[in-house]
């Protein structure tokens, strides 16, 4: 008899549950971006309703604010009338990097469509194969008595996604399963992601080392795990080879490859370790009946999945997002060029903290982390589709040789767990256009955007503004200065971020200083709305936008505009006050 399903199926059903309730949040106070709050802290009329559509000639905001918000918008107009002409809004820089070159159109023909073509046909060829096999096998279901393993299995992955509904598996889920490594590492991926699974679990190891630590968990462990599940090693065959070979993952990878081994992690222990007695314990007090398993499957969702995934023919729609990323991306010289501007700025930021303050070997050990070139990118995205086209196809393969006890077990399975709404994003590869610099303090990592790297004057303040952060935190001589910047706001929510915006002016002018490089205010180049002086959003921990202008401004010994003055004098006086 052929194992009932495939380790493909059993690795997305818990993949799919990880990513499901991993918080992707930029509150997290190891998750702070100088641009997270482009869309909070509005302005009491959003511009995005009503008759706010009409833009100014900076492509920012709406002119009738001119009349609704007239301090505002002077303030802000007058304020960052610079940025405003040398920088386009986000927004503009978006929209224009969607237009593709001939190059890059034929590049798209020749390459990326036809590898579109396969990934979709393979879909419908899966999916056609499995309501065949349903179609000719289904009226078998009702009567069929699984086996013990298939039991165990669907029990294990039941009471994984219902840890909180089952008393035995929550006591066991809240007190000695949190404590397990892996589980540990897995809260800290919940709120940042990326590298944060990986580090975790090897803290003293370099990225690609610990990469190297966590494939070799997962081919030591896969035989005993095939044994019982089926199918093969379903991780990208590309990952495997990079990770072999000592080379960098880039972050969608290495996500991918966290995501895989606590799938793996998990069904080890459940299986062959620590909890094992817990899932046997409910086999025997609430097993999951024959009755139950087919009432599951009688909802026929796994018919309405595929017949979905029949009729949905969206290939083309990557090709805007696409060249998008390509023309966001940078090139290699570019990169190269910004990674030695970005140790300028550690050498600056260090210049301006003592040797004998905690946070100086911090900031000297911080890693950055770069956005991948567009070439690369590119790359990175084919290669993931062709390699999800070839699992598909392993899928299908696969469908045709199950028995239907098998075929049974492995629709119930995908039945409880698969989230084919996950397709529905048809450019799971490309990286979109988000602004993503964020600073993971404890684990000694500063992320560094595509945006940073394109506008390399506005980069080198963001990088500071993240290495802020590692000040914020290890720093024993900056109380004088927190003290403050709370003293200037309603809520001391917003130090934080307002500290790492005080020391990125104090870097910036370190910078032109010492090396002449010119740098610019980022929060004006950030705005695509108009904002209010004070947050309304006490939860979230940046001041509004205008707020951090005003506040950069001061800090550089900018002119400040009568306008914001009076702003300021109606609002909040102090935030017109100097920190040092």
């Amino acid at each position: 008899m052929r194992h009932f399903t495939t380790l493909t199926a059993i690795t997305l059903a818990l993949a799919t549950s990880l990513v499901a309730c991993r918080d992707t949040s930029s509150k997290s106070p190891e998750s702070l971006s100088p641009a997270a709050i482009a869309d909070q802290n509005r302005p009491a009329t959003d511009p995005a309703n009503g008759e706010s559509r009409g833009l100014t000639a900076n492509g920012r905001f709406s002119e009738s604010f001119k009349n609704s918000y007239p301090l505002e918008y002077a303030c802000t107009t007058e304020l960052c009338s610079t940025e405003f002409q040398k920088y386009p809004s986000l927004i503009k820089t978006t929209q224009a990097a969607s237009t593709p070159t001939v190059a890059q159109k034929k590049y798209y023909a020749d390459y990326i469509q036809p590898a579109l073509v396969s990934y979709y046909n393979s879909r419908k060829a899966n999916s056609a194969k499995w309501l065949s096999q349903l179609e000719a096998k289904e009226n078998e279901f009702a009567n069929i008595n699984l086996s013990e393993d298939q039991l165990r299995i669907l029990q294990t992955l039941n009471a994984l996604q219902n840890s909180d509904k089952i008393p035995l598996m929550s006591l066991y889920w809240n007190g000695k399963f949190s404590q397990v490594d892996f589980q540990k590492a897995f809260y800290i991926y919940q709120h940042m992601g990326k590298w944060s699974y990986l580090q975790q679990m090897h803290p003293k190891l370099s990225l690609i080392e610990a990469a190297k630590m966590e494939l070799d968990f997962i081919e030591k462990n896969l035989p005993r795990l095939t044994k019982i599940i089926g199918g093969a090693n379903s991780l990208d065959a590309n990952i495997t080879e990079k990770i072999k070979a000592s080379q960098a993952l880039d972050l969608d990878e290495m996500e991918e490859l966290s995501e895989y081994s606590l799938s793996i992690h998990r069904l080890e222990h459940f299986l062959f370790g620590e909890g094992k007695a817990v899932i046997t314990e409910l086999m025997k007090s609430s097993p999951l009946t024959s009755e139950q398993l087919y009432k599951i499957y009688s909802k026929k969702k796994l018919q309405t999945e595929h017949t979905k995934r029949m009729q949905t023919d969206l290939r083309d729609n990557c090709s805007d997002r696409y060249f998008q990323s390509i023309n966001l991306y940078p090139q290699t010289e570019q990169l190269e060029k910004f990674k030695s501007l970005a140790e300028q700025t550690r050498e600056s930021a260090l210049s301006m903290i003592s040797t004998q303050d905690p946070a100086y070997e911090k900031v000297k050990a911080i890693q950055f982390m770069y956005p991948p070139t567009s070439d690369k990118n590119s790359t990175s995205w084919l290669n993931a589709l062709r390699s999800k086209a070839a699992s598909i196809q392993e899928d299908t393969d696969g469908l045709e040789q199950l028995d239907s006890q098998s075929l049974y077990a492995k629709a119930l399975i995908m039945t409880m767990f698969a989230d084919y709404s996950k397709e529905e994003n048809l450019c799971p590869k490309i990286p979109d256009e988000k602004i993503s610099d964020k600073n993971a303090v404890s684990y000694g990592y500063v992320m560094v955007s595509w945006y940073s790297v394109r506008y390399p004057e506005l980069g080198a303040s963001i990088v500071a503004h993240e290495i802020g952060h590692s000040v914020y935190a290890y720093s024993n001589m900056a109380d004088a200065t927190k003290s403050c910047l709370q003293q200037k706001q309603a809520s001391d929510n917003f130090t934080n971020e307002d500290f790492a915006d005080l020391f990125s002016a104090k870097v910036s002018q370190n910078l032109a200083a010492r090396y002449q490089i010119p740098t610019g205010n980022m929060a004006c180049a950030l705005m695509d709305n108009l904002y209010p002086l004070n947050s309304r959003d006490t939860s979230d921990p940046h001041s509004t936008l205008l707020y951090r202008a005003l506040q950069l401004g001061i800090a550089t010994g900018k002119q400040i505009p009568a306008s914001c003055q009076q702003l300021a004098q109606r609002d909040n006086a102090s935030a017109t006050r100097q920190c040092n």
